[in-house]
């Protein structure tokens, strides 16, 4: 099991990453009367990219990369697309479909984790393509919050190539960990 002791938790970039997970809270009282608060929303989600941005590069630059970092940002960045899926469809902002094919991945992933870390007692490592499925979801969303909605070409644009490659990262992200995991097993 990967070990996890509480000197990496008050490390910068897992403080970071915690803020991010707390962000929810006041999205979640915020969806609540969505069309008043789509600017605090949007700020919302705004602070969160660049607090994600933040944590990455400072634990980058400072050499405090943890394993529970790698748990932490991941985890933040699931959580919030979850609750800003969720509540963009329950406000009619974005097709259902595509809400549950994002949050379908961003589950299917952490049970891949779960398998990879029980089988090679590490933290599996993000990829670039998913990295950028997270950024074309984030614009998608952010679309909706702005009020731009189905039927407009650049929304519908976005919609369809953030779902392929939502498709296209989870391919890549099974495949490699597949093969890394089989590999350190044998």
């Amino acid at each position: 099991m990967v070990k996890i002791n509480f000197s990496e938790f008050i490390k910068i970039p897992n403080l970071i990453s915690s803020a991010r997970i707390l962000l929810l809270i006041p999205s979640i009282i915020l969806f609540q009367d969505f069309e008043i608060n789509r600017i605090p929303l949007i700020l919302i989600g705004i602070i969160a990219a660049l607090l994600d941005n933040l944590d990455g590069y400072l634990a980058r630059r400072f050499n405090e990369i943890t394993e529970l970092g790698k748990i932490l940002d991941p985890l933040a960045d699931k959580l919030i697309v979850a609750v800003f899926g969720i509540g963009l469809v329950l406000n009619g902002a974005i097709p259902t479909w595509f809400a549950a094919l994002v949050i379908s991945r961003d589950l299917i992933i952490i049970l891949f984790s779960l398998l990879f870390m029980s089988k090679v007692d590490k933290v599996a490592a993000s990829n670039f393509i998913g990295k950028f499925t997270v950024t074309m979801t984030g614009v998608s969303f952010l679309l909706a919050l702005f009020g731009i909605e189905t039927g407009n070409l650049i929304f519908d644009g976005f919609i369809i190539l953030t779902s392929i490659f939502v498709v296209i990262s989870l391919v890549v992200y099974a495949r490699t960990n597949y093969f890394y995991t089989k590999h350190n097993i044998e």
